[in-house]
């Protein structure tokens, strides 16, 4: 993974998401536990802690992860969208609903594309 301490932590979390998207789930998975010990009140870590988990095939963890970032920042669309992602894999549709209520009805039909 190289040596990352240089780097930010908003840099971090953006590097945990794209390491989780290209298939590095252990690298993500690493950076994620890092940025989680030192701010895991910072709902983009939680965020990108759900996209790794996700990555990971973790369903409970992912929606631990975006039930905590929807905590932290209700007003957040991205997490919010996430949140329903992870719900409609569940097959839970109440908590789609729930999750994506406070949002316009185009963001909702932005939040869903045809396949999770």
């Amino acid at each position: 993974a190289g040596d990352r301490s240089g780097l930010g932590g908003e840099a971090r979390v953006r590097l945990a998401t794209v390491e989780a998207v290209r298939g590095h789930t252990d690298d993500a998975d690493q950076l994620v536990r890092e940025l989680l010990r030192e701010d895991e009140l910072d709902p983009a870590v939680r965020l990108a802690a759900a996209v790794v988990a996700l990555s990971r095939e973790d369903g409970v963890g992912a929606r631990r992860h975006a039930e905590a970032a929807v905590r932290l920042r209700p007003d957040l669309r991205e997490a919010r969208t996430l949140l329903a992602r992870v719900c409609r894999i569940d097959g839970d549709t109440r908590c789609v609903e729930r999750a994506l209520a406070p949002l316009s009805e185009d963001q909702r039909q932005a939040a869903l594309p045809a396949a999770p």
